[in-house]
This record gives structure tokens, sequence and C-alpha cells, in this order.
């Protein structure tokens, strides 16, 4: 029963340890694709502009 109980211990942590991973990723991911959207629209933008 002990045993038992280490492994479920162990299996928790590295759950939510890799949760946690992905969840930090994901973050990263959303923030350089709401960068890549940034300079888009500026270079839209600025294009606008020059044909104006």
């Amino acid at each position: 029963m002990h045993m038992i109980y280490l492994i479920m211990r162990f299996l928790l942590a590295f759950y939510f340890s890799f949760l946690n991973y992905i969840i930090f990723n994901c973050s990263c991911v959303k923030n350089f694709m709401g960068l890549l959207f940034i300079q888009k629209t500026n270079i839209g933008n600025i294009d606008g502009f020059v044909g104006s």
C-alpha cells in the first residue's frame, strides 16, 4: 500500500510539473504569435498609408 502511495505521489508531481510546462509554453507561443500579428498589422498600416 505504501508503495502505491509513493507511486501516486510521484505521478501527481510529474503531472503537475508537465502541466505547468505546457501552460508556460502555450503562453510563450501566444506572446510570440501576438508579436507577429502586431508586426503584420503595422506593416499593413504602413502599406495603406503609402497607398493613400
